[in-house]
């Protein structure tokens, strides 16, 4: 049985539902083959498939540092989920290890995120890190207000580490993070954990109101309706 506040998104969904379960060694376990694949082929790799979610209490926070340790034994598709709402509006990080191809999760590390249905990637088919089945490695992603940094490294050899850094959406209210797995038949998620971190007031909508000369100076009147402070880049060269 799942520890209290884990739950499935996909029960009763055939395709996705899984199989997730506490192993005796006491990781929870994704023992199903289910998956739905890619739109992409070979030449144009997209990592758009859907495959089974559980997802971890509510932590209430939008900015947060999640750690998650995994040992895959399959060669598919294993990852993390983070920002979810509901199945049409969440954000992902996918791992495989078997080679891409048309239908198929590609090789790598491939970072996306779904908004009402339709999947953009920002990473697709990094084999900056390509995981071992067997071979045990962690995940770390710390999303601070929409900048968003991401550190895969092996267990057992931990010079074999990859980081990955990108701004998207910040965290959402009352969205949560999770495992995922893509025709992944005997994946273990053996460590997880989420902290949070300082939320920053965002500037507000910005906008230049005027723009005056005075004692030889340049001077921009800004409306900042949201009232938090923002930085202005400027360059003497206008060549």
């Amino acid at each position: 049985e799942l520890p209290d506040g884990w739950e499935n998104p996909f029960v009763g969904n055939s395709s996705l539902d899984g199989d997730w379960r506490v192993s005796a060694h006491g990781t929870i376990v994704q023992i199903s083959n289910d998956f739905v694949g890619s739109t992409g082929t070979l030449e144009t790799p997209k990592a758009d498939v859907e495959g089974p979610i559980l997802l971890a209490p509510d932590f209430g926070s939008t900015a947060y540092l999640l750690n998650v340790g995994i040992h895959a034994f399959d060669d598919d598709g294993v990852g993390i989920v983070y920002d979810y709402e509901d199945p049409d509006n969440f954000a992902r990080v996918f791992l495989a290890s078997q080679g891409s191809g048309n239908g198929r999760l590609p090789q790598g590390v491939n970072i996306s995120r779904k908004v009402d249905g339709v999947w953009t990637d920002f990473i697709v088919e990094d084999t900056g890190f390509v995981y071992t089945p067997g071979a045990p490695f962690h995940i770390q992603l710390a999303n601070e207000n929409g900048s968003y940094t991401l550190t895969i490294m092996s267990i057992d050899e931990p010079e074999m580490k990859a980081v990955w850094r990108w701004v998207d959406a910040a965290g959402v209210n009352g969205g949560r993070v999770g495992f995922t797995c893509w025709g992944e038949s005997d994946a273990h998620f053996t460590s997880y954990s989420v902290s949070s971190l300082p939320v920053v007031d965002q500037p507000g909508a910005l906008e230049i109101t005027s723009i005056t000369i005075a004692g030889g100076q340049v001077v921009l009147g800004v409306s900042n309706e949201g009232g938090a402070t923002y930085n202005v880049e400027f360059s003497a060269d206008l060549s």
